[in-house]
């Protein structure tokens, strides 16, 4: 719906100003198709980045919003809860893939996500571990998802957030996939199969790893 929605506004936007230029004192027809086109994909661009229902429509769940945002939205999709925002965690099994959504929420429900607004900082080490951590906007709100390249357990701790997991049944692995999950409102150190990492500030894309003393 959110796509279908901004290419109805573009289409009359169009529309509306090619009849106007031809209307207008422009001798050149190919000038004034050239800047009619210029202004719609501007149109287009804009209203792709500015999620505008969010001044008058709020959704009874991230789900709803989701879906509202995305065709191809799963039945089943993760939430993860945080305090300003929800992390919605959507699994593609056929791809092999995750779409991680930031769904803003107020006391009256959830909004749009404003896309590009979720910093997401990808950290991948040796031993195949891929470690994402997403903030909204300057929020306390951190999350984290983390998972194996070959889909196997990870054993994790971290000093102030509790994982949780959940298993994918991925045709690419033969054991499935698991992803595990969690909410901090601070970026402490957790542990990664033995290996203490202290997340660094996401601002900075710093990612400080090494032995506490």
């Amino acid at each position: 719906m959110y796509a279908l929605i901004r290419l109805a506004l573009v289409v009359i936007a169009s529309i509306l100003l090619v009849t106007k230029l031809k209307k207008s004192k422009f001798k050149s027809k190919k000038r004034a198709t050239i800047i009619s086109l210029c202004l719609t994909l501007i149109l287009w661009s804009t209203l792709e980045f500015i999620p505008f229902e969010n001044l008058f429509v709020t959704f009874d769940s991230p789900e709803a919003s989701y879906r509202y945002m995305y065709f191809s939205a799963s039945n089943d999709p993760l939430i993860v809860s945080g305090d300003s925002c929800d992390l919605l965690i959507d699994c593609d099994n056929r791809r092999a893939a995750f779409n991680n959504v930031l769904i803003p929420k107020t006391e009256n429900g959830w909004k749009i996500s404003r896309v590009g607004i979720p910093k997401c900082n990808v950290y991948r080490y040796d031993n195949g571990v891929t470690l994402n951590l997403y903030r909204y906007k300057n929020t306390d709100d951190y999350f984290l998802t983390i998972t194996r390249s070959d889909g196997t357990e990870i054993e994790l701790s971290a000093d102030n957030a509790e994982f949780d997991s959940v298993w994918y049944d991925m045709p690419t692995f033969a054991n499935g996939m698991i992803l595990y999950y969690a909410h901090v409102n601070e970026l402490g150190y957790i542990t990664i199969d033995g290996e203490y990492v202290k997340l660094g500030d996401v601002d900075r894309l710093a990612f400080d790893r090494g032995a506490l003393d």
